[in-house]
């Protein structure tokens, strides 16, 4: 802790997690409010409110009752829980945050950075083994990227750099340890200042400490109380740093060139290829790089057995951003000589992850869950991608998309849920049904492989044919195109499905991503320039052949969508014309689910001719494209037909609490939770939970909280 006594510092040191004072040597940096953008807040009483902040121009002291959620704010919830909004500053991508504490007792400080740029500074007892938090004391300061001579950082629990500026490495040693090298500096040439991230899992009490050795630092990461080294998982949080040279004096604070901010919108796609070191589960046993072709803006932090956390443009991603869709981009995976899982694959989504697993086949039978370690690729959506999408919850075995046409496009989705499940959705009419069913066995016997999922959360998105950059169709099971974008032709290859492009070469661009039309699990690999697509039966473990929707997304620069099509357009090119009636005479007699199937009945015949004669000519526009229905009122369902505006009533819904439709207290979404009597408890301890985003933070709190 630094403290401000009689116009002067000083700094004491208290061991943990006895809290005894103790000598030790100690690093320390000061930064003038005048110069740097900081604050410090002290109490008058033990345990009261913040009363007095020496802080920059501009940052205003604001308890939760009279935060404005605008310019720079210090909120002092009452608990230790201090969050800071800096006005046109994103934390998690402008530069670093130091913490400290700042009273004279056992604390420390850690940090959490939300996804809207804000962050939290915690005053922590350095005795707690839990996820407290004391009221007490505390500051920050933040340094800007390129402040000149600066090197500085912030790192994940799997050692990688989130965010940096200037030449180090940060190299694992051992359970909990690291060394850090700064090219061209020593512990001689500069000072080095370490702040802890907290509020996660393993980092939620493992304080860090930083000791000079030679011409480098080791830093390690102990947990209270056994104060044991500990690895943290890889999507945390570690620390951040900032190395200030001895000629620091005189250096201003940079201005962060923002450059992330003209792709937040951008979808974004990568191919990763996961090296299994052993068969393990902690760190250092995997290893993950990108494949032939992966966006810049997308950073895996994969050190995990099936578990895939990823940066996006220099922040951790907790899965409020967007819609993930990931595949399997490998085929039969073996990983007998280290130890590991033997089978085909299966990718899921959830909290912005990637999870992958074995599907169960006659090799590999032992047990539900069997994370598997197996090459996958991701398209991520952001949610102002322009794109119609969601993260939509199955409450009854099917969910039914009826806000997209399987006419003008496909519709890709995926499990969003931490479990081997296979999602379909299939064209019916002129929406889609979505259904999963399970990848393996439950080791209880609950349920068998192939059986339907009754309750999850699909991650989807509607990607239409005519989007400039973007190859896409839907395949029948016997290895036809149905429909789908000029340029492209599908056909059967053995057991697989061969796709070939005229943009495309599979080899080194390009993410395949696939959703079946029924119960099935899709593999992609490559063969010269094309894309070879096994399906894979649940139950046998076999390839098997199936319809499937797919698209091909290139890893960087896909525009937002062209929409297009309307009934009888059943190639999605805009117009109902001679090559719609050709389909549909192609598909004439039974057929469920094709596209032909204009009325849903199961049968191609002469009430579908009649309405595609009915719609010849070219699609209409959308009546409620640019029709805005948002009444303002969280409790409303919005939406548009035909261009006019309806609004249903939520049951139960009280604006931000108790939302039987919203997302879980126990995972990451928009402000407030389903359980009002948790949602309200939470928001008790920190406003923030349901005056702005229900973030990591707030599920940590949940669970410690909400039994």
């Amino acid at each position: 802790s630094a403290v401000g006594s009689n116009g002067l510092y000083f700094i004491p040191m208290h061991e943990s997690p006895g809290g005894g004072e103790a000598n030790y040597d100690v690093a320390c940096a000061y930064f003038p409010i005048s110069t740097w953008t900081g604050a410090v807040g002290y109490v008058s009483s033990n345990g009261g409110p913040i009363t007095e902040m020496l802080a920059s121009p501009g940052i205003q002291l604001r308890t939760p009752d009279t935060a404005t959620g605008t310019g720079s704010e210090f909120i002092d919830n009452g608990n230790g829980l201090f969050d800071v909004r800096l006005d046109g500053i994103d934390a998690q991508r402008d530069g670093v945050v130091l913490s400290v504490s700042a009273k004279n007792e056992d604390n420390y400080s850690n940090l959490f950075l939300r996804a809207d740029g804000s962050f939290i500074v915690v005053n922590k007892d350095n005795g707690d083994n839990a996820g407290g938090s004391e009221q007490d004391p505390a500051g920050f300061v933040f340094i800007p990227q390129n402040t000149e001579g600066v090197v500085m950082g912030r790192i994940a629990g799997s050692g990688a750099t989130v965010f940096g500026q200037g030449e180090f490495t940060l190299t694992r040693e051992d359970v909990g340890a690291w060394r850090l090298a700064i090219d061209g500096q020593t512990p001689e040439t500069g000072t080095l200042i370490v702040s802890a991230c907290g509020l996660e899992s393993n980092n939620i009490d493992n304080p860090v400490w930083m000791q000079p050795e030679g011409d480098t630092w080791v830093i390690n990461s102990r947990d209270i109380t056994g104060m044991g080294r500990q690895d943290l998982f890889p999507a945390e949080g570690f620390f951040h740093f900032a190395f200030l040279p001895n000629d620091i004096a005189g250096v201003v604070p940079g201005t962060p060139d923002k450059a992330y901010v003209d792709r937040l919108d951008d979808p974004v796609a990568g191919r990763y290829e996961v090296t299994e070191i052993t068969a393990g589960n902690g760190l250092g046993e995997t290893a993950t790089a990108p494949g032939a072709t992966a966006s810049d803006a997308l950073l895996a932090l994969g050190e995990n057995r099936g578990d895939q956390a990823f940066v996006w443009l220099n922040a951790i991603m907790d899965g409020s951003e967007g819609v993930m869709i990931p595949s399997i981009s490998q085929g039969f995976r073996d990983n007998s000589t280290t130890g590991g899982t033997i089978g085909w694959g299966i990718a899921t989504a959830s909290f912005g992850e990637v999870r992958t697993f074995a599907l169960q086949t006659a090799d590999n039978t032992d047990g539900y869950v069997d994370e598997q370690n197996i090459d996958y690729s991701i398209a991520f959506f952001p949610t102002d991608s322009g794109y119609t999408s969601g993260v939509t919850p199955i409450e009854t075995d099917v969910l039914l998309v009826d806000a997209v046409s399987p006419f003008d496009g496909v519709l890709i989705a995926t499990a969003h849920e931490n479990a081997p499940i296979a999602v379909a959705a299939t064209p019916l009419g002129s929406a889609y049904e979505v259904r999963g069913f399970r990848g393996r066995n439950d080791d209880g016997g609950a349920y068998l492989v192939g059986d339907l999922v009754p309750s999850m959360n699909v991650g989807w998105v509607h990607l239409p044919f005519a989007t400039p950059g973007l190859d896409a169709g839907q395949v029948s099971a016997a290895g036809s195109l149905v429909r789908g974008s000029t340029g492209v032709s599908v056909s059967k290859a053995g057991d697989a499905y061969r796709i070939s492009s005229d943009d495309f070469d599979a080899a080194t661009e390009g993410v395949l991503l696939l959703t079946p039309e029924s119960g099935a699990a899709l593999n992609w690999t490559t063969e010269g320039g094309d894309f070879l697509v096994t399906a894979i039966d649940l139950v046998t473990g076999l390839p098997t052949e199936v319809a499937f929707g797919f698209a091909i997304v290139p890893a960087d620069g896909l525009q937002g969508p062209v929409k297009g099509g309307c009934l009888g357009d059943i190639n999605g090119d805009g117009f109902v014309n001679g090559a719609d009636f050709g389909s549909m005479l192609g598909a004439w007699g039974p057929a469920a689910g094709s596209p032909a199937d204009l009325d849903g009945d199961g049968d191609v015949n002469g009430t579908d001719l009649g309405l595609l004669l009915g719609a010849w000519g070219e699609c209409p526009g959308d009546p409620c494209e640019d029709v805005s229905c948002d009444d303002g009122d969280p409790c409303t369902t919005d939406y548009c037909v035909d261009g006019q505006c309806f609004h249903d009533p939520i049951d139960g819904c009280n604006g931000v609490c108790g939302d039987p439709t919203d997302n879980a207290c126990t995972v990451p979404g928009d402000a407030g939770c389903s359980d009002a009597a948790c949602c309200n408890a939470i928001c008790e301890i920190d406003a923030f939970c349901c005056d702005t985003e229900w973030d990591t933070a707030c599920v940590a709190l949940a669970q410690a909280n909400c039994g």
